[in-house]
């Protein structure tokens, strides 16, 4: 929790405790606690993806033209070329794009500004200054539920692309 204080100390969006606590959760160690598919833990983790979601909105929109996402649990079989995907949890991506050897990186390209519903987290620390070691990422997220095309997928060698277009979720 003292990741919360120091959240809390920088918190010009007017969150409040429960959502900084989603959100350092979310950045920190308890990242399988909100997006975990354990059905054990389904009360509270519905319950945190719930003050994720409202501190999401309060955070600013992020307006980049592409993000990146490293997964080494992601299947690349899962994603077919023409499908939609619908990310059930928050959807955790960086304007960094990082060399990987993590099994499949993802090109995301976001809707416009006025339709996105990625987030930056980012903002609520300075990441150049003091939280690179913590964090290590300009964070995006986009919020539950947001819905993504998958524009094409190569097999890159040591890992596997796939190219994903944020949609107009329903």
């Amino acid at each position: 929790l003292s990741r919360l204080g120091f959240l809390s100390e920088r918190n010009q969006f007017d969150l409040s405790n429960a959502e900084l606590l989603a959100i350092a959760m979310l950045t920190m160690r308890g990242y399988n606690i909100i997006n975990g598919n354990e059905s054990s833990g389904a009360p509270l983790r519905d319950k945190l993806l719930a003050y994720l979601d409202n501190a999401l909105i309060k955070l600013p929109i992020c307006n980049a033209d592409l993000l990146y996402r490293q997964d080494k649990y992601a299947n690349p079989d899962d994603y077919t070329i023409g499908n939609i995907s619908t990310w059930n949890r928050s959807l955790t991506a960086s304007l960094d794009d990082f060399e990987t050897n993590l099994g499949v990186k993802f090109l995301i390209t976001p809707l416009p500004e006025e339709q996105t519903r990625a987030h930056c987290i980012y903002k609520l620390y300075d990441v150049d200054i003091c939280n690179r070691d913590i964090i290590g990422e300009y964070q995006v997220n986009f919020r539950p539920e947001t819905c993504f095309s998958v524009i094409d997928k190569n097999d890159r060698g040591d890992f596997v692309e796939i190219n994903l277009r944020e949609i107009p979720s329903i």
